[in-house]
């Protein structure tokens, strides 16, 4: 794996957007009114939905304003378009159930893809398959704290119940 620097970023071929999320600013701030752009953007929608269902959508597009990816312009223009699609492609997951990893890094590389695209600094193949990548690696881990947390939390609940029992076998 190769050191990413900011030099790294300067290169055409570099993800440079991050340090435009660093500093706080959005990867797309705007959106053009045209033909092409709606079709893009509906492709985007339903891609989401498709995978999602409507209301993960929605939440999902929300998470992206919060993360800088998305302006509050951009975001309400995609919920007004969400909320007026009627595409008829059906969820196949319940409310509540949840999509395996590498899904949900596909659909936040893809929506990155999305982005880039729209916002004039389209990512290559190569940086597309470093960045799912790396968050594979990011998922796993944080999967992996998760479930130590867990770990950690089920021993001193046997703990405290063992210290209940020693106390009440003193009465």
């Amino acid at each position: 794996m190769k050191l990413i620097t900011k030099e790294y970023y300067k290169e055409p071929h570099g993800i440079n957007f991050m340090f435009d999320i660093l500093e706080g600013n959005y990867l797309l701030t705007s959106l053009n009114d045209d033909a092409k752009t709606m079709a893009i953007l509906t492709k985007w929608i339903e891609y989401l939905i498709s995978h999602v269902g409507k209301s993960k959508a929605e939440d999902i597009l929300i998470y992206y304003n919060e993360i800088n990816w998305i302006s509050d312009k951009v975001l309400m223009k995609l919920l007004k378009i969400l909320e007026h699609t009627n595409f008829d492609k059906k969820f196949d997951k319940k409310d509540g159930e949840s999509l395996e990893l590498k899904s949900i890094v596909n659909i936040h590389i893809i929506s990155l893809y999305y982005i880039t695209y729209l916002s004039g600094r389209p990512l290559s193949f190569d940086d597309i398959d470093e960045i799912k990548l790396e968050l594979i690696k990011l998922k796993k881990f944080l999967e992996n704290i998760k479930e130590m947390t867990n770990d950690l939390n089920k021993n001193e609940k046997n703990s405290m119940f063992a210290n209940l029992e020693e106390t009440n076998s003193l009465f």
